[in-house]
């Protein structure tokens, strides 16, 4: 029951956010207002609130007439690929098939769910890329993300192709030497001064 009213709580709180967020902001920057006035969240409450949050707004406009709630529950199902504990607890029905692939996990709904709703700007898309599976991108977190201030779009570009130049750059592998016969004798010579001045400073014996 402890764990089911603590996850309860953070669905909750994420459904708040979202509805008093009107875009003004940044998504990120109003989180940390929003955490900041609210002090009694840790720092495990806050990842969780906002990655509950984050999946919400994946879901795009497809199934904009669910309370917000259920909604959150539904974006996380639908955006998890591994085994997650408020999906466990808050919807049992579905945690058997959290890994499955995402049209089997739309069949458990129990209604419609068009993967293009996610999107609807099919029109405005590039020839040659895919809706559907452009739609499909918006449930899985990028590995990188980058918000660029306008005006230094192509100042940004020029430095990642700059970063992964560097990162095709095979680094030279470096070849074991044999030390000459010059410095072979220097090391000698050095071992055999030191040994010296040891031996000097050895207390003589009555």
């Amino acid at each position: 029951m402890a764990k089911e009213y603590l996850y309860k709580s953070y669905v909750t709180t994420a459904a708040t956010i979202i509805q008093q967020y009107n875009g003004d902001i940044p998504f990120n920057d109003y989180l940390k207002k929003y955490f900041a006035l609210h002090k009694k969240y840790g720092s495990r409450d806050r990842k969780h609130v906002a990655h509950l949050c984050y999946c919400y707004y994946r879901l795009g406009h497809a199934e904009l007439g669910l309370e917000v709630e259920e909604r959150v529950l539904l974006a996380l199902f639908l955006c998890s690929k591994d085994t997650h504990e408020i999906i466990a607890e808050l919807r049992p029905e579905w945690k058997e098939n959290i890994t499955d692939p995402l049209q089997e996990k739309l069949q458990l709904l129990g209604y419609p769910f068009t993967i293009e709703n996610i999107f609807p700007w099919q029109e405005e898309l590039s020839e040659g890329i895919d809706a559907t599976a452009f739609a499909l991108s918006h449930l899985t977190q990028p590995d990188l993300f980058l918000r660029i201030r306008r005006g230094y779009k192509q100042q940004v570009i020029q430095k990642m192709n700059q970063v992964v130049e560097k990162t095709l750059i095979m680094p030279k592998k470096r070849k074991a030497t044999k030390p000459t016969k010059a410095v072979k004798e220097k090391r000698l010579e050095s071992k055999k001064k030191v040994g010296e001045i040891k031996q000097n400073r050895m207390k003589i014996k009555l």
